[in-house]
C-alpha cells in the first residue's frame, strides 16, 4: 500500500472515530434536554443561548441535532457496515467458486434488486414491528446485494490474474489467497461506495421517519417527495469516476448522458406545433403519474453543470430572493457562472438567474433561424418543468452546480475578441470535432449493436442542427457584436472544449463496450475485433491530447461534494420557504 493512501486512510480513520465520539457524548454535549417544549420561546434566532435557535414548540435545534445524530451516525454506520460486510463476502464466494454457488447467490441478490428498496424496506419493517432494529435490518436486506455485484465482478476479473496464477503455483491455499490477495484489491473500490453509502443510508432513513412519524412531518411542515434516482442505469455508467482521481481525463474517460430521447427528464409527451412526441420512457411515466397525482406546487431537480459556475433556471421570476440564492454560493466560495449561457435562447433575469428551459424555447429558436425540417429537427419530448407546469401550475427550480470551476468564469473585464466571433470560433471547432467522431465511428459502428448506449449518444450529439441556427443568429443580434468579457471568452473557448472531451471519452467507451462484450462472450471474429480495437485507439489518442492542453490552459480547482450540497440544499430550502409565504 503506498504512504499516500495508507495517510488518507489514517486522515479519514481520524475523521470517523472524532464523528463516533462526537456522535457518542451527544447526550452530554446537548445543552438542553431536546424534547422540552417552552412555546415562550418558540422559533427563537439563533443567540448565544441557544446556538441555533429554537423550533415552533421552543425545543433547542443544537440539541436536537445532537440527539439525532447519535441515532442517525451509529443507524447510517450499522447499516453500511453490515451491508459491506456480508455483500462483499457473498460476491467473494460467488465470483470465486462460480458454477451453482454463483448462480444461486445472484439469484438470491437479484430478488432483492427486483423489489424498490425503499418499500421493501418499509414492508419489512412493518412485519418485524421492532422499531429501529427493523429499520436497520430491513435497510440491510435491501442494501447488501450492490456489495455484493461490486465484489463478485472484481473477483471474476482478479482471479485470472498473473498474480493468482502465481500464487496458486507457490501452493497457497484458497482461504490464503483471498485473504492475502483478493481481500486487499477489493478494499478500495468497498470503502468509497461504503463511504458514499454512508450519506445515501441518512437519507434513506430520513425518507422512512417521514413516511411513519406523523409528528415530524406536522412539525417540518412540508410533504416531502423524494426520488432519489430517475435514470439509475444512467448512474452506473458514471460511477467509476466517483473513486478519483478527480481530474478533467478521468471524468470524462469514464463519463456518460444518454441522447435525448432515452433522458427521462427529456421524455414528457407533447404536442406543440408540428411537434408530437409520445414516446415517453417508463420512468418518465411514472414520473408522469406522480406528478397527476400529488399535483406538487415546487419540483426541485438535482443537476450539475460539469463545468464553470453556479447558475439558476426558475420557471418564473422571484427577484426577491435572487440575493439570497447568490450568497448561498458565495457562503461556499463557489463563483457564478457569468460566461455564455447554456443556450443561444436562455433568458437571463438576473445574473446566473435564467428562464427555466423547455423544448418549445427550443423549437422556436430553430424555426425562427433554423433552415431545417422541423418535424427532424427536435426527436426529444419536454421537461418535468413544462409538464408541471402545464397540470398544476407547479414551479421548478433546477440549481446547476460544477464539478471544476477556473476563476475566468467570473471575470466581467473585457477581453480581446468579439463575442460574436468568440461564439463562431467554437462552432467552427465543434463541426471539426463532430467530424472527427463521426469519421472514427464509421471504422467500427457496422460492428456495434443498435442499442449501444454510447453510440445513441454520440449520434444524437453530433447530429445536431443548431449550429447553423447559432451562426445565423449571432449575425443579426447587436448583444453579440460587443465585445466579450473575459467569462465569455473563456467559455466559448476553454470550456466548450471541455464539453466536447466528454464526447471523447463516450466515443472510447461506444468501443470499448464492444470489445468486452466481446470478451465476455468469448467471441474471436478477428476483423471485428480489429474494427473495434483501431478505433478505440485513435480515439483514446484524441481525448488523451485533447486532455493533456486542457489540463496546461485551465488552472481549475475541483470543488468539494459537501460544497455542492450545501449549496443544493440551501437553494431548494430557501425556495421552498419563499414559495409558501407567496
Amino acid at each position: 500500500m503506498k504512504k499516500e493512501q495508507k495517510r488518507k486512510i489514517l486522515f479519514y480513520g481520524i475523521l470517523a472515530g472524532a464523528l463516533l465520539l462526537f456522535a457518542a457524548c451527544a447526550a452530554h454535549l446537548a445543552p438542553y434536554d431536546p424534547y422540552e417544549q417552552n412555546l415562550e420561546l418558540s422559533l427563537l434566532p439563533p443567540s448565544a443561548a441557544h446556538w441555533m435557535g429554537t423550533d415552533r414548540y421552543g425545543r433547542d435545534l443544537f440539541s436536537r441535532i445532537l440527539s439525532g445524530a447519535r441515532v442517525s451516525i451509529f443507524s447510517a454506520l450499522l447499516v453500511v457496515a453490515a451491508s459491506a460486510l456480508i455483500g462483499t463476502l457473498a460476491g467473494i464466494f460467488s465470483g470465486w467458486l462460480e458454477g451453482k454457488t454463483d448462480t444461486v447467490l445472484m439469484q438470491i441478490s437479484d430478488i432483492f434488486l427486483a423489489f424498490p428498496g425503499m418499500v421493501f424496506a418499509i414492508a419489512f419493517s412493518g412485519v418485524l414491528q421492532s422499531g429501529m432494529t427493523g429499520a436497520v435490518v430491513s435497510l440491510i436486506l435491501v442494501s447488501w446485494p450492490k456489495y455484493a455485484r461490486l465484489a463478485r465482478n472484481r473477483v471474476l476479473a482478479l482471479k485470472h490474474m498473473p498474480f493468482i496464477a502465481a500464487a496458486r503455483l507457490t501452493g497457497n491455499g484458497t482461504w490464503k489467497m483471498i485473504r492475502r490477495h483478493i481481500l486487499p484489491n477489493l478494499a478500495g473500490q468497498t470503502i468509497v461506495t461504503a463511504v458514499l453509502d454512508i450519506g445515501t443510508m441518512m437519507l434513506e432513513y430520513f425518507s422512512k421517519r417521514l413516511a411513519e412519524d406523523e409528528e415530524l412531518r406536522k412539525e417540518l411542515d412540508y410533504t416531502w417527495y423524494i426520488v432519489k434516482a430517475w435514470d439509475a442505469d444512467g448512474l452506473r455508467l458514471n460511477e467509476k469516476w466517483l473513486k478519483g482521481p478527480y481530474t478533467l481525463y478521468n471524468y470524462s474517460r469514464n463519463f456518460f448522458r444518454p441522447a435525448g430521447f432515452r433522458q427521462v427528464d427529456w421524455t414528457f409527451p407533447i404536442d406543440y406545433k408540428e411537434l408530437h412526441f409520445h414516446n415517453t420512457l417508463p420512468e418518465t411515466t411514472a414520473m408522469m403519474h406522480l406528478i397527476d397525482k400529488i399535483r406538487p406546487e415546487f419540483i426541485y431537480s438535482l443537476h450539475n453543470a460539469g463545468f464553470g459556475g453556479v447558475y439558476w433556471y426558475l420557471s418564473r421570476k422571484t427577484p426577491e430572493i435572487y440575493e439570497e440564492m447568490r450568497e448561498a454560493a458565495n457562503r461556499q466560495d463557489v463563483p457564478l457562472n457569468l460566461g455564455e449561457p447554456e443556450a443561444p435562447y436562455c433568458v437571463e433575469v438576473a445574473p446566473a438567474v435564467y428562464q427555466s428551459l423547455g423544448i418549445r424555447q427550443d423549437y422556436d429558436y430553430m424555426e425562427q433561424y433554423g433552415n431545417v425540417d422541423m418535424k427532424e429537427a427536435i426527436k426529444c419530448g419536454t421537461c418535468s418543468a413544462d409538464y408541471g407546469k402545464d397540470v398544476c401550475g407547479a414551479f421548478t427550480l433546477l440549481t446547476e452546480l460544477p464539478y471544476f470551476y477556473d476563476k475566468r468564469i467570473k471575470d466581467m473585464s473585457p477581453s480581446d475578441i468579439l463575442r460574436k466571433d468568440a461564439v463562431l470560433e467554437k462552432l467552427e471547432w465543434n463541426e471539426k470535432s463532430n467530424r472527427f467522431i463521426r469519421e472514427t465511428l464509421d471504422i467500427s459502428r457496422r460492428y456495434m449493436e443498435e442499442e449501444n448506449p454510447f453510440l445513441l449518444a454520440l449520434c444524437a450529439f453530433t447530429e445536431d442542427d443548431s449550429g447553423e441556427a447559432t451562426k445565423r443568429m449571432v449575425e443579426e443580434n447587436p448583444e453579440y457584436h460587443k465585445t466579450a468579457t473575459i467569462a465569455e471568452k473563456f467559455d466559448n473557448g476553454l470550456v466548450s472544449k471541455f464539453y466536447k472531451l466528454l464526447s471523447y471519452g463516450m466515443l472510447i467507451r461506444a468501443n470499448e463496450y464492444e470489445l468486452e462484450k466481446m470478451q465476455g462472450k468469448g467471441e474471436e471474429e478477428q476483423e471485428k475485433a480489429a474494427a473495434l480495437k483501431k478505433a478505440f485507439e485513435i480515439a483514446e489518442k484524441e481525448h488523451r491530447e485533447l486532455a493533456e492542453y486542457l489540463e496546461q490552459e485551465i488552472d481549475y480547482l475541483v470543488v468539494p461534494i459537501r460544497k455542492l450540497v450545501s449549496i443544493q440544499l440551501e437553494c431548494g430550502l430557501l425556495m421552498a420557504e419563499y414559495l409558501k409565504e407567496h
